[in-house]
């Protein structure tokens, strides 16, 4: 199975945002770190794993719920971080079991 021309165009799309959005986002929030190389490649990295949704849903979701608490963790300003989160969780929760993805849903709003 290959790689759709959208999923990549898809996972582009949404670099960009949370790239271009984060660096804003992390100027106005004044208790923020500096965005840094690493702030950088996790923006990256949950779009990448994007590409990927469609064979392994569930694993993706994982990895870009990992990569999201990361950068949270790592005390970067909020913005539009969470927009790879959102996609992986519909990806998932549309594509096979929903038990697997309400746990994450619900460590999310706690």
């Amino acid at each position: 199975m290959s790689i759709a021309p959208r999923d990549l165009l898809i996972a582009l799309g949404i670099a960009t945002v949370q790239v271009v959005g984060s660096i804003g986002a992390n100027q106005n929030q004044s208790w923020a770190e500096p965005l840094d190389a690493a702030g950088f490649v996790l923006l990256v990295c949950g779009p990448v794993a994007l590409v990927f949704r469609r064979r392994r849903p569930v694993a993706v979701l994982f990895v870009v719920l990992a990569v999201t608490v990361l950068y949270v963790a790592r005390g970067y300003g909020y913005g539009p971080v969470f927009l790879s989160l959102v996609v992986a969780f519909l990806g998932a929760a549309t594509a096979g079991s929903r038990w697997l993805t309400y746990p994450v849903s619900r460590s999310a709003t706690s």
